[in-house]
């Protein structure tokens, strides 16, 4: 059966016309690109997609935060450390990444010494602010928070709140990705993990 000719010179109706779009705020197009760099984290796809696609919705994110007096802990706490002749070049560093893998006006011949662990970090803010703006439990997010929180523990004070997140790598294996997200997954969707409740937010407010 051939396909349907459809000629260049056809008149849509309005109805026709809407059916070709969709309607899609910034936090929907930010949480859509947060879900599917997690995923694409967990399951260890390319390390420069994923991180362009999680710089994109930080950036994104970042901008509705300064919007409603939300601050990102890379772009202001991080920067209001820094010394103040510093501050320039650190956020040269934080957008180093980002703008190296979408551009190629300046620099097309220039190597990039690229750190896939920094992505962990624009992720997890990025996790951070969406909970912070919206106030949505996303069982995604939480696995992610979850496993940021585990890898990094030795980031977190206080001391109990290290103990609490040392306890879940002996239930879980933080570094393998693909297992952590199977197994925890539907364990966040059920707010439970081996007996111990797995929330992140009041483990860190300890």
């Amino acid at each position: 059966m051939n396909p349907q000719k459809i000629s260049p010179h056809k008149t849509w109706t309005k109805k026709e016309k809407e059916k070709n779009f969709i309607y899609i705020s910034k936090l929907d197009a930010a949480k859509r690109q947060l879900e599917i760099s997690i995923r694409l984290f967990f399951r260890k796809s390319d390390v420069v997609a994923i991180h362009t696609l999680a710089a994109a919705t930080h950036g994104v994110l970042n901008d509705l935060g300064v919007k409603r007096g939300i601050k990102s802990i890379i772009k202001n706490e991080m920067l209001d450390r820094i010394k103040k002749g510093k501050r320039i070049e650190y956020m040269r560093a934080v957008h180093e990444a980002q703008n190296f893998f979408k551009h190629a006006d300046k620099d097309e011949k220039k190597l990039l010494k690229f750190s896939p662990v920094q992505t962990e970090f624009v992720l997890y803010d990025a996790c951070v602010l969406y909970n912070e703006i919206i106030k949505e439990e996303v069982p995604i997010i939480k696995v992610y928070r979850t496993w940021f929180c585990i890898k990094h523990y030795e980031l977190i004070v206080p001391l109990r709140t290290k103990q609490s997140f040392q306890k879940y790598d002996e239930i879980v294996d933080s570094d393998d990705r693909i297992r952590f997200i199977e197994e925890v997954l539907p364990l966040a969707e059920k707010n439970s993990l081996s007996g111990v409740k797995l929330d992140v937010d009041n483990l860190l407010r300890k």
